[in-house]
């Protein structure tokens, strides 16, 4: 049984105009082979002599179907049986016919479903003719009284696997090798063109013979053109087509003609063995689907995306995913796999989700985009299946000013672009939402300010980094820093790498000679409240970057491999949302490695060898802070990039912290003598601000002005609180009584 392939011929015949005259046709033919049926069927109620030897199987509860209304709906009376020959002559006469006019019609660009549907999941004649028997009862309802009439049974209104042997096979040979093409693993039922039902009516263990057949909802429409997306995908997948051109794609050119390249000599060559299957992957918004509709909109075509993570969440993924590439492949539209990560989990859904993947890419696949945000290795596919994978990069400067451009060049310096562009390394897809979110309160005519912008740009990001991060709101500035010049001169030259890494590193070619990451790690180190983290706080500030502070306790676990977790995921998050991470108190994580004892001394260094390997592969501001130096391991020393010493403030330098800590709006006493405080009080500008604050408290509990009453109680309890000595005689001869001695008095 050859596969069904439409031929041409010297005859002349009419073209087909439309793929439903062609069905009108296809529908003759069957009753043409209705006709014969009839015709054996009748020569079996009959004997040699032409008496009758049976009866149709009716009676007053279950009536038969007369001959004369079979006749009647075949439009002609069944021919006796030594005419069943010349039937099937005219069968032939049809189809070579219908061939013709079928050839005809290709010639002429006319498509007809039919014949695609022959033609993409190569039927042969016989599989072609089951197909059109089973659309027959969805088109005209006298297909269910003469399926009954031939069942012998009025019940009985859909075509049985039975029938449809007896209707296409002239005798055993080919009932026998016709018959494994009509079970589940048949190309029938298994892509879905039809679908078995089962005869309740039967005894239970009834043959395989008395199935029933339909025909798919979806194959229906498709033969009658109507291309409603199949019901199944409701809510699961999409038509989608280009938003913009190949050339408009903000990636780097040589990738997308590399991608492009491929698709177009998987496309050429589609009909042989190997089905593609195009593997992107980068961070989100990078431009993934936007690559493949664009890729898909160079061949003429939208692309049919499917969200996995929606699919496996829902029922009958496997089933979905069978329908989405069923789908593709009538649409002739590339199937595309967003939010593919549920395939990269190593668990048992995973690995369920990756196999039915490939085998309907074997099996009904063409052309598909799988999109995931990391590499994937590790799968086993079939044969007939070819996978090639391309990384998207993180756009550079210059691209990223392209899409600037874009999506704000109308209302915004081309300069100024330039700079956030270099600032902030944001996906194309990240900057066409910041452009929407700083554009959203303009009015028309204005401009966009530096504040306004960088807060769109810090607005964009998701963070999931803050399950083990507390974002801290930057609240102090250059002038609020009371550190010696040399310290300060240390803190802006960071700042500088910041902002001229772009110029350095790729305009003028320093790139080339860095070998390890381009992580920009500084550690500051010094007494508590020394500065350290304000300091962060002013460079956060400055830059208009998001400050996280790393939450020890939620990172640090007593499982093995928990913590190593933790920190790829504070790393990664951090590298999409362009965030400064500050490491407070660092020793816990940045500690020395010690000589291995024990398990516990083994996993610790790995933990802290694994931190390196962070460190080295991140492109981000990294800042760690200390109070101990000699504690932090050497190797982490020798890869950053800045040591800032905080020193303990001189008295010049505690003066203008008193001075700084005391809001202008605060009631201040007469007697208050801040540089009286500065020279008898040696304590960091952190201590300074919890005495200034404290005092505060007490002084508005009692409606006072801030008085040095009040700032001299609070130092003595915050030196308790330290455990510093409080020696009264350090005051010299001017005393102040202690609050709780006035309350007692009063």
């Amino acid at each position: 049984m050859s596969q069904r392939e439409p031929r041409t011929t010297a005859e002349a015949a009419p073209a087909y105009r439309h793929g439903r005259e062609h069905l009108r046709d296809e529908l003759a033919v069957l009753d043409l082979f209705l006709r014969r049926r009839v015709a054996r069927f009748r020569d079996g109620l009959l004997d040699a002599d032409g008496a009758p030897v049976h009866e149709l199987a009716g009676s007053a509860h279950r009536p038969y179907i007369p001959h004369g209304e079979v006749d009647w709906l075949l439009e002609s009376s069944t021919p006796p049986r030594h005419d069943q020959e010349a039937l099937s002559r005219a069968i032939q006469r049809a189809q070579r016919r219908i061939d013709d006019r079928v050839g005809g019609a290709l010639s002429a660009g006319t498509l007809l479903p039919l014949v695609q549907l022959a033609r993409l999941f190569r039927l042969t004649d016989f599989e072609y003719q089951c197909l059109i028997a089973c659309l027959a009862p969805e088109l005209y309802r006298k297909y269910d009284t003469l399926y009954a009439y031939l069942h012998d049974d009025i019940a009985r209104k859909r075509p049985s696997v039975e029938l449809m042997l007896d209707l296409f096979c002239d005798d055993d040979d080919e009932r026998w090798s016709a018959r494994g093409l009509l079970t589940d693993d048949g190309v029938l039922l298994e892509a879905g063109l039809l679908y078995g039902v089962d005869d309740v009516a039967s005894l239970s263990g009834a043959s395989g013979l008395a199935r029933f057949l339909a025909v798919d909802t979806r194959i229906l429409h498709f033969v009658l053109g109507n291309d409603l997306l199949d019901p199944w995908l409701r809510g699961h997948a999409r038509l989608a087509e280009a938003t913009v051109s190949l050339p408009e794609v903000i990636l780097p050119e040589a990738l997308k003609a590399s991608v492009t390249a491929t698709v177009e000599q998987g496309l050429s060559g589609r009909d042989d063995a190997h089905k593609l299957l195009v593997h992107l992957h980068g961070p989100e918004g990078i431009g993934k689907r936007t690559l493949a509709a664009a890729i898909a909109a160079e061949f003429g075509t939208a692309l049919l995306v499917l969200d996995m993570e929606v699919v496996a969440a829902g029922d009958s993924p496997e089933r979905l995913i069978q329908r989405a590439f069923r789908e593709s492949l009538l649409l002739q539209t590339p199937l595309c796999l967003e939010n593919a990560d549920v395939l990269l989990e190593a668990d048992a859904t995973a690995r369920r989700l990756g196999r039915s993947l490939f085998r309907w890419a074997d099996e009904t696949g063409w052309l598909g985009f799988v999109l995931t945000s990391r590499p994937w290795t590790g799968y086993d596919m079939p044969e007939g299946v070819r996978l090639t994978s391309a990384a998207l990069p993180m756009p550079d400067v210059e691209l990223r000013w392209q899409a600037w451009q874009r999506y704000l060049g109308e209302c915004c310096a081309s300069a100024r672009l330039h700079d956030v562009a270099q600032r902030f390394r944001l996906t194309v897809g990240r900057i066409c939402r910041a452009s929407k979110v700083a554009r959203q309160d303009l009015s028309p005519g204005q401009g966009l300010g530096d504040r306004e912008l960088y807060a769109a740009c810090r607005g964009t990001a998701h963070h999931s980094l803050e399950r083990l991060a507390g974002k801290v709101e930057p609240v102090h500035d250059w002038q609020d820093l009371v550190l010696p010049p040399q310290v300060v001169a240390h803190l802006e030259a960071l700042r500088a790498q910041v902002r001229q890494g772009h110029r350095v590193l790729s305009e003028w070619g320093f790139a080339g000679s860095i070998t390890g990451g381009r992580a920009l790690s500084a550690l500051f180190t010094g007494s508590p409240g020394t500065g350290k983290t304000m300091a962060a706080q002013v460079i956060a500030n400055d830059l208009g970057l998001d400050l996280y502070r790393i939450d020890l306790s939620s990172v640090v676990s007593k499982y093995i491999g928990e913590t190593e977790k933790h920190l790829a995921q504070i790393f990664d998050e951090a590298q999409r949302s362009d965030s400064i991470l500050l490491f407070d108190e660092c020793d816990a994580l940045f500690g020395k490695r010690t000589e291995v004892t024990d398990a516990h001394d083994r996993y610790a260094n790995i933990e802290v060898s694994f931190l390196l390997q962070k460190l080295e592969a991140y492109e981000g501001i990294v800042i760690l802070t200390t109070n101990l130096r000699k504690n932090i391991d050497e190797a982490f020393v020798r890869r950053l990039r800045f040591i800032v010493e905080f020193p303990f403030p001189d008295e010049a330098s505690r003066r203008r912290i008193w001075r700084a800590h005391i809001p202008r709006q605060a009631p201040m006493a007469a007697d208050v003598d801040l540089d009286f405080l500065a020279d008898k009080l040696t304590v960091p500008g952190g201590t300074i601000r919890n005495i200034v604050l404290n005092a505060a408290f007490l002084a508005a509990e009692k409606e006072e002005a801030i008085g040095m009453t009040h700032l001299i109680d609070s130092a003595r309890r915050e030196y308790e609180k330290i455990g510093k000595l409080w020696d009264e005689r350090q005051l010299g001869e001017r005393t102040w009584r202690p609050m709780k001695e006035e309350v007692v008095n009063g």
